[in-house]
């Protein structure tokens, strides 16, 4: 069980160094590393025409829920059993990892496990804890392969806490 979920944790690792290598080539600069770029992004005005890009948010409710901040190899490894699971990723981070009854993510610089609802990973849900909440609704795109058992979709995602909203696009990857 443990070698599967490393090989997860180890795709999607690999697909952030490959994007990382790729941005470096593109303009001969190295890319900002993911311990500079935790900062969360600028809110931008709800705009209900066009969803805000990869990893930005917008304001849904005059006050914005806590950013996700980076999971590290070593959280997702120590903090959760090994299987089959989904990570949600915003520009080469991991947001939040899932396998199956567990889930851990980092909203305000704090390491949380949450709970999941819904039916099954791959269809994404509702991964909770107290007041605090992660909302994954993967697109109606058929997704891209992108190892010999991961499949990668779009997703909105809405974190909620009490009195704050935040929304943001990112990539829903699920595996073996």
């Amino acid at each position: 069980m443990r070698i599967i979920f490393a090989a997860l944790a180890a795709t999607a690792l690999t697909a952030c160094s490959v994007e990382q290598a790729s941005d470096e080539g593109s303009n001969g600069n190295a890319a900002t590393p993911a311990s500079e770029a935790s900062a969360p992004a600028p809110s931008a005005p709800v705009n209900s025409q066009q969803p805000p890009a990869a990893g930005k948010s917008a304001d849904a409710s005059g006050g914005e829920a806590a950013a996700l901040g980076a999971l590290s190899r070593a959280d997702i490894e120590s903090e959760l059993e090994s299987g089959a699971g989904c990570s949600l990723r915003a520009d080469r981070d991991e947001l939040l990892v899932a396998v199956q009854g567990d889930a851990i993510a980092r909203p305000a610089n704090k390491l949380i496990h949450l709970a999941f609802k819904g039916n099954e990973l791959y269809e994404g849900g509702t991964f909770s804890r107290e007041d605090f909440s992660i909302e994954v609704r993967p697109l109606e795109s058929h997704g891209t392969k992108t190892g010999d058992e991961e499949m990668t979709r779009d997703a909105a995602v809405t974190i909620r806490e009490p009195g704050k909203v935040r929304e943001m696009q990112a990539r829903w990857s699920c595996g073996a």
